[in-house]
């Protein structure tokens, strides 16, 4: 279980069930001291005190569950936190090299180092600044998008690395200029020799980069 794959979103949410219990938890202790206090405060009969302490019993009961409750999502958490931290370690050691090299074949040499940081955030070293950059903050649309390409292009074969896996695209090019769709063609044409790739479109201007199939 703990080397499992798993989201950021997935972990989030184990989070926010977690803060929900331990407010749970909390309730449930004021509780129970508020009906202890009630012995000190106020006048009761036999009857009333018999079903007071049936209700700090139930309570107490109440609090264990929800305490072991608490206890197993701070586990679940610890080992998410674990799985998380060990899928970005290995993607970064299996992934960061390939999507270097393919990177600069796809960008025609312009940016080739890529890093990515243990929350799965990225920068691009820039020649012309001499220094790491935040693409989405620096880089054109068309290149943002080829750099995401690619680091879904390494996912796949992090998460697939023993079998080729088919690579299906739905337009995917959409906000690449002529120099990059020829930059991508030439990637696209090397990944085919070992994985199937299907490309969804409307456009003429990928005639050529296959076999065709059109649908009417």
């Amino acid at each position: 279980y703990l080397i499992t794959e798993i989201s950021p979103i997935e972990l989030i949410s184990s989070k926010r069930e977690y803060d929900k219990i331990n407010t749970k938890v909390t309730e449930t202790e004021s509780d129970i001291t508020y009906l202890k206090g009630s012995f000190n405060n106020l006048s009761i009969n036999e009857e009333d005190l018999n079903e007071m302490l049936i209700k700090i019993e139930n309570t107490e009961e109440e609090l264990k569950y929800f305490k072991k409750k608490k206890e197993i999502y701070e586990l679940t958490i610890e080992a998410l936190r674990f799985a998380f931290e060990n899928t970005v370690k290995n993607f970064k050691e299996s992934a960061s090299k390939s999507i270097s090299e393919n990177l600069k074949l796809i960008t025609n040499g312009r940016y080739s180092d890529i890093k990515i940081e243990d929350d799965f955030s990225i920068e691009i070293f820039s020649k012309e600044k001499n220094d790491w950059v935040d693409p989405i903050s620096v880089l054109s649309t068309g290149t943002v998008d080829q750099i995401y390409f690619l680091i879904r292009l390494g996912f796949i074969n992090f998460i697939s690395p023993r079998e080729s896996v088919p690579i299906i695209l739905d337009d995917t090019f959409v906000s690449f200029d002529k120099e990059r769709l020829m930059a991508t063609q030439k990637l696209l044409q090397n990944l085919n020799k070992e994985q199937q790739i299907l490309l969804f479109t409307h456009n003429d201007i990928y005639q050529g980069w296959g076999n065709t199939i059109r649908l009417d």
